[in-house]
């Protein structure tokens, strides 16, 4: 089996799809819009930042079993996560590398994820990469990122 060409120009796409997913990445807590719902094109994008060595989990709408036979889970992984709203959840405040300074994000997170984000079970450079994805949206989290509860926007 191969992987089907996502786009019609190739080349300017992925670059064009790379450099969101970069962007996003570089820039914890900035929304990032891909001009495209999330999909299995959005899932070959990302292979342009993951190899056989980058553990990445992704929703079932993206799945598929080339990408899956690629992937592997460790200690440090990409968690790509739908959700119904990258606002409207419990306010974080995101520092760290490469911020100038404090953002403040509220994406709607299910519990367990906060606590992840939150308490850091794993001491750095170890921890979750999570993008987060509502439609045409991301928005990424590094896991070299401090994330604290509250604050005002």
């Amino acid at each position: 089996m191969t992987l089907q060409t996502a786009f019609t120009l190739p080349e300017q796409k992925t670059q064009s799809g790379s450099r969101r997913l970069m962007k996003a990445m570089s820039e914890p807590g900035v929304i990032v819009s891909l001009h495209h719902p999330f999909d299995l094109t959005t899932a070959n994008r990302l292979m342009t930042l993951a190899d056989s060595n980058t553990p990445v989990w992704l929703p079932a709408t993206a799945s598929h079993q080339l990408v899956q036979q690629n992937l592997c889970f460790d200690r440090n992984v990409m968690l790509i996560l739908e959700v119904t709203s990258l606002s409207g959840g419990q306010m974080l405040q995101l520092s760290g590398n490469g911020m100038a300074e404090a953002r403040m994000i509220a994406p709607k997170l299910p519990t367990c994820l906060l606590h992840e984000l939150i308490e850091r079970p794993l001491p750095v450079p170890l921890g979750l990469d999570l993008i987060l994805v509502c439609g045409e949206r991301l928005m990424a989290i590094p896991r070299s990122t401090y994330v604290e509860a509250g604050g005002t926007k």
